[in-house]
């Protein structure tokens, strides 16, 4: 299995983007208080065509697949498997899940780790149960989401965590109060196995242009108790997520300058189900459409992609701070820098 540091120095020496945001299908069962991904119809790509317009991105290190909920596309183990396969220095693949369906879960976590490819999967829960079952307006949400963790929890070469986002109803129980929510029925249950991140919006993505954010000082007060909580980090990956939260408080705060330049289109894009890739999963600036008569290498070759990566330079963007991006983009920083030095 592909080591973390084999990860990062591919990442390191890469001249393409080392992480590709996949997203493969916008269906979902639940009806999110705070998102509208499920009111979104697009065409997805088959597998095929999906495979060979990421196929001649050999640089990529770290794939997300997500949704939506993936778990709905019938194809998504196949899918997955052929894209292990046919990107040969990927070390990292992630999931995220609403744990619904507990079996297809472990199914496809087992299906990629047994590739040799290391495999993280978040599993939503935002808040105890009774709460997290009427934000996500789906009954039963809670004990299906549990049921997956403990599932997934016992696969070798598989990583499991609570991804947690802080949202206007939830931002006064976090961290402890959905984590003892969980703990309750996975006793194993560590604080370093709880993600936290904040409510995004975006139109071309989640569809929830018009909804409120959480307030921006209970948010801060959420993400200062979750870094005290948690403690130092004793891997990369808890090292990265404490520097993303960190520099997630100078985000909040006004504090943007602080922020390393963006590296979308650089060292990370995304792509929706129909194949439009975009620089992210917040601006709404598609680059072209993988697909038709072209692959996302020649896309992120073009002119346009060019242009819009001058503008994401020079701030001219809506300047979010979201992991999707912001993992990626410190990562490309620490590297700039070591490459000054």
């Amino acid at each position: 299995m592909k080591s973390i540091i084999a990860a990062a120095a591919s990442a390191w020496t890469s001249a393409g983007p080392f992480k590709a945001t996949l997203a493969v299908t916008y269906r979902c069962p639940c009806r999110c208080a705070h998102c509208g991904v499920f009111t979104r119809k697009e065409q997805e790509l088959d597998t095929t065509s999906l495979v060979s317009a990421i196929a001649p991105l050999q640089s990529i290190v770290w794939l997300d697949v997500t949704g939506g909920e993936v778990l709905l596309r019938e194809d998504i183990c196949e899918l997955s498997t052929r894209l292990v396969q046919t990107l040969r220095n990927l070390a990292f693949f992630h999931f995220p899940t609403s744990g619904l369906m507990p079996e297809k879960a472990e199914r496809l976590a087992r299906s990629t780790a047994e590739l040799g490819v290391r495999t993280f999967v978040s599993v939503s829960i935002d808040g105890p149960e009774d709460l997290h079952d009427r934000l996500r307006g789906f009954p039963g949400a809670f004990s299906l989401a549990v049921e997956t963790i403990d599932r997934l929890r016992r696969l070798t070469g598989v990583e499991t965590f609570v991804g947690t986002t802080i949202l206007p109803e939830n931002c006064h129980l976090i961290p402890r109060g959905v984590f003892e929510a969980v703990r309750h029925r996975v006793p194993a249950l560590s604080p370093r196995d709880l993600h936290v991140n904040v409510m995004q919006r975006s139109g071309h993505y989640f569809s929830n242009a018009a909804l409120p954010l959480p307030d921006v000082r209970t948010t801060i007060e959420a993400l200062r108790g979750t870094m005290l909580w948690r403690g130092l980090p004793v891997s990369p990956f808890g090292a990265l997520e404490l520097g993303f939260q960190a520099l997630s408080l100078c985000f909040l705060s006004g504090r943007r300058r602080l922020l390393p330049t963006c590296a979308a289109l650089k060292s990370s894009f995304f792509m929706s189900p129909s194949g439009t890739v975009y620089p992210c999963h917040i601006w709404q600036e598609s680059v072209g459409v993988a697909g038709e008569g072209g692959d996302v290498a020649g896309i992120l070759a073009g002119d346009r992609a060019r242009f819009i990566r001058k503008c994401i330079e020079s701030r001219e963007c809506p300047t979010c701070w979201t992991p999707c991006e912001a993992y990626p983009s410190m990562i490309a920083w620490l590297r700039g820098s070591s490459f000054r030095r």
